[in-house]
């Protein structure tokens, strides 16, 4: 149970908080473009913007506050209620997140508080926050690449072989004059396997991806 207070008095109670990650690294996105929450009484058919704001703090932590007696002064929902989170970042798949608040989790409880120095007797539910994770999976990525002479690297290597053998295949295509090379659609991972192969030459290398830029550029240099 977290609460609120504004100049000692308790004004609200955290209803809904949760976490916005990366499910491929797991760490924070660097930015989200969207982040609502919508709400629904127990057997109704569609969902409402949740009147009030969500806060988003450092590591893409977020809380939204209310109070419920607010909300519902004839009392809890008997159906319950629904909560959706939704969000949206570039270079991801928007996200999505439902969970349900049954109405025996719903009943308030009075419990007396420490504000500051006084206890203060407070009208709570002690079944709030629900706690969310919203994973959002990021784009598939693109690779450019310029194969180069081992020996030589100013001499591009043009008519060679290049293909993603894992984690899953992609390609193959052919390099270009300047030894260029494009494979879109990625898979999602944080590295993929490129080889490269001229004739009776050939390269294998471990490539590690930035999933959040659209095009991931290297260079690879083919042995003799």
């Amino acid at each position: 149970m977290t609460l609120r207070t504004v100049s000692g008095v308790v004004s609200s109670q955290a209803l809904v908080a949760g976490r916005v990650r990366d499910a491929l690294t797991g760490g924070a996105p660097p930015r989200l473009s969207n982040l609502s929450l919508a709400l629904r009484r127990g057997g109704e058919s569609a969902f409402g913007p949740f009147p009030g704001p969500v806060r988003l703090m450092d590591g893409m932590h977020f809380t939204t506050w209310g109070s419920l007696e607010r909300l519902f002064p004839a009392g809890p929902p008997p159906g319950g209620l629904d909560f959706r989170v939704e969000v949206e970042a570039p270079g991801y798949r928007p996200g999505l997140a439902e969970f349900s608040v049954p109405a025996e989790h719903l009943v308030p409880v009075e419990e007396v508080v420490q504000v500051g120095d006084r206890e203060v007797r407070v009208t709570a539910f002690p079944n709030l926050p629900r706690i969310v994770e919203v994973a959002l999976e990021p784009l598939p990525v693109a690779l450019a690449g310029w194969v180069i002479d081992d020996h030589d690297p100013e001499t591009p290597v043009p008519g060679a072989t290049a293909r993603v053998t894992a984690p899953a295949p992609r390609g193959p295509v052919t390099t270009d004059e300047r030894g260029y090379f494009r494979i879109p659609d990625l898979p999602v991972a944080l590295s993929v396997t490129v080889e490269i192969q001229q004739g009776p030459r050939s390269l294998v290398q471990e490539v590690a991806l930035r999933p959040t830029d659209p095009l991931n550029e290297r260079t690879f240099s083919l042995p003799a």
